[in-house]
């Protein structure tokens, strides 16, 4: 076995690595953290390393940054309408449900 290459304090697109986490079937896995939203997550070394991971599932899905994401929920509080809101941003009405989606879940 190799030894393990050592990434703590690097980062890869969005995402930060914090420490090593664990190691199973040979792969390294590291805890992250999505510099866009803070969610924490484990990731492979190797997916960090070939750009396959560059952002945590929400944000790689949404592709909004987390102050847009947050104007759009308060939007919505504020009762304005899903299709505004959409127009507003320039994206599809079902990314504007994923935002809220994934926001009620935080």
């Amino acid at each position: 076995m190799s030894a393990r290459i050592n990434i703590k304090g690097k980062t890869y697109g969005n995402l930060y690595v914090q420490e090593f986490a664990y190691a199973q079937n040979t792969h390294a896995y590291w805890q992250v953290k999505c510099m866009l939203c803070d969610k924490i997550f484990y990731a492979t070394y190797t997916n960090l390393n070939s750009g396959n991971t560059t952002a945590c599932s929400g944000c790689n899905v949404i592709g909004l940054s987390r102050e847009i994401r947050d104007d759009i929920v308060q939007r919505k509080a504020n009762k304005e309408s899903i299709v505004s809101i959409a127009k507003y941003y320039q994206i599809s009405r079902s990314k504007v449900y994923s935002v809220l989606r994934r926001m009620s879940k935080d």
